[in-house]
């Protein structure tokens, strides 16, 4: 630039430094809707997972039924995304069955899993818990949930009886 007239090189150099501004500018404020596209998004995600829990924890009972001879109790803590923890009661009668499982994993592959436990569970004829568990099992694997697993006990009281079954 020596041999531009010195007002010249005022002007270039205003240009120069001009044009590097607004790219600058341009560039801040790109990364700065970046930012915020991906705050908005962090925002969305934790709300679905905070439905999920909330679904998830809508199906664990407060408490057991009221009219049993049984004191049972259950409680549950959960992490602050959705888990694969599961339990519940089912009364027929004077017997009463407890169910209490775990999924593979947490998140929403294994809160699936227990919403899918919860209506198979209420879709069957509760009446021994080792047949009750094996039908539960036919129809999970009907549904292909690739790798996912649970793990569930089931124990029928009844008449001073206790029967229990792992699967």
């Amino acid at each position: 630039l020596s041999f531009i007239p010195h007002p010249l090189k005022s002007y270039t150099a205003f240009l120069i430094y001009f044009i590097i501004t607004f790219f600058s500018i341009y560039k801040l404020v790109l990364f700065k809707n970046k930012q915020e596209q991906e705050k908005k998004e962090l925002e969305a995600h934790k709300k679905e997972l905070e439905q999920a829990r909330d679904f998830q924890l809508s199906l664990i009972p407060d408490n057991p039924p009221s009219d049993i001879k049984y004191e049972i109790n259950g409680y549950m803590k959960t992490s602050m995304e959705v888990g694969g923890d599961y339990y519940d009661y089912f009364k027929d009668g004077d017997t009463v069955f407890v169910a209490c499982g775990d999924a593979t994993g947490h998140g929403l592959n294994a809160g699936m899993m227990v919403s899918i436990t919860k209506a198979g569970l209420y879709g069957l004829q509760l009446n021994e818990p080792e047949k009750s568990l094996m039908q539960l099992n036919k129809a999970i694997k009907a549904i292909d949930l690739g790798k996912m697993r649970m793990s569930l006990n089931i124990v029928k009281f009844e008449n001073s009886k206790v029967s229990l079954s792992s699967a």
